[in-house]
């Protein structure tokens, strides 16, 4: 016990340190989440109708979008009612509070093993890469957990990590253990059945809507088990019975519910896809006993050049800051093959200033300038995109 309360201590000091600079510039590196997933969702559309990616792909891009910003939701959900009467410098605050458990991971990956060296400056500004040293923190906590396997709370804060990273087994292993070991509610159980689906190619499996219904019978209100068991109903072909639980929980939900607008477009999308008759398959190609089929992040490029700032936000400063740098220079690289993609740039540019690199940030829009110099458009949208953050000139 003594140990984690040491751990909770140095983990609240950690975030008021880090919550006073961020208070100075939360301008750009504070931008709103579920503005992102509303930008992401709006770019897949835009995607579908310029023909850049197929139904199925869509698709699946808006289930994996819509996951991501309900576990966002479940996060951000504890603190309502404090948000809601402190705008401005103490919603921050309650933020960084929520991000706590996350942070305090990499607190632990430095105080877990007792005999382990200390980390002087000088050797942490010769570290190697940050994607290697990402890698170097889940080595360093896996082998705590090897040491201690009844540790529920490392299982715990691990367990995103290897979901964040598509390692689906091991994230579902992290969260059964973490049930095991803490004890079911309903937030573990929801949280134990998005590892499953995520395990299942992004399909709500027997065993992930049982963890599902587990938590909604430990908690009628918990809104990532009643979404996904309207996703479960979707991907049967049950589009009543998935538009009736959709409904139930915004009937359920708060007016400023941060779930509020992907359950919306759910439904609406339900709706549309349930329509027009023209643009269902040929009866011949249908397969009514199989599942839709959902997404497999790590085999969509353009998906995960779009999640990497919504990753940064569901994960640690360490880890946070290693999947950034990693897409940008996947980014980076493609840009430099097909450098007249001006949602590439944006992108780009976007995740300079996330980084906290302005400089950088300048150099890409003037790269950008320069590629998209002899399409008027894309470049009036490129300079749009510059002022609002700050860049213009």
């Amino acid at each position: 016990m003594s140990f984690w309360v040491a751990f909770a201590v140095m983990t609240g000091v950690a975030a008021l340190a880090v919550l006073v600079p961020l208070l100075r510039r939360q301008e750009v590196a504070t931008a709103p989440d579920l503005a992102v997933y509303r930008d992401q969702l709006t770019e897949i559309e835009r995607d579908l109708k310029s023909g850049l990616i197929s139904a199925g792909e869509g698709e699946a891009a808006r289930i994996e979008v819509k996951r991501r910003l309900l576990a966002a939701a479940d996060r951000n959900s504890a603190e309502d009612s404090a948000r809601r009467g402190r705008r401005n410098r103490w919603a921050l605050i309650a933020c960084g509070l929520v991000g706590v458990p996350l942070l305090s991971i990499g607190t632990y990956f430095l105080i877990g093993v007792p005999d382990m060296p200390d980390q002087p400056l000088a050797a942490r500004q010769g570290a190697p890469a940050d994607h290697q040293n990402f890698a170097a923190l889940v080595q360093q906590v896996e082998a705590r957990l090897a040491q201690n396997p009844d540790d529920g709370r490392g299982w715990e804060l691990l367990a995103p990590v290897y979901l964040r990273s598509g390692r689906y087994q091991d994230a579902v292993k992290a969260r059964q253990n973490a049930l095991r070991l803490l004890g079911a509610t309903a937030q573990r159980e929801a949280d134990l059945g998005e590892a499953l689906f995520a395990a299942g190619a992004d399909i709500v499996t027997p065993e992930s809507r049982a963890a599902f219904e587990r938590a909604l019978a430990l908690d009628p209100s918990q809104p990532k088990a009643a979404y996904f068991l309207g996703v479960a109903e979707q991907q049967a072909g049950n589009v009543e019975a998935a538009a009736t639980r959709w409904r139930a929980l915004l009937a359920a939900s708060p007016p400023d519910a941060p779930w509020r607008g992907v359950v919306e477009q759910s439904l609406v999308e339900l709706a549309s896809a349930s329509q027009p008759e023209a643009s269902k398959p040929h009866p011949d190609t249908q397969q009514p006993d199989k599942p839709l089929p959902g997404p497999r992040v790590e085999n969509a490029a353009r998906l995960a050049e779009k999640q990497a700032e919504t990753q940064a936000s569901e994960l640690p400063p360490e880890m946070h800051l290693s999947m950034i740098r990693a897409m940008v220079e996947v980014l980076e690289q493609k840009l430099k093959a097909d450098g007249g993609d001006v949602e590439g740039w944006m992108r780009l540019v976007r995740s300079h200033m996330v980084l906290g690199d302005a400089e950088k940030a300048k150099t890409s829009l003037a790269s950008a300038r320069t590629a998209l110099a002899s399409d008027p458009d894309k470049l009036k949208r490129l300079d749009d995109y510059a002022k609002e953050l700050g860049l213009g000139g």
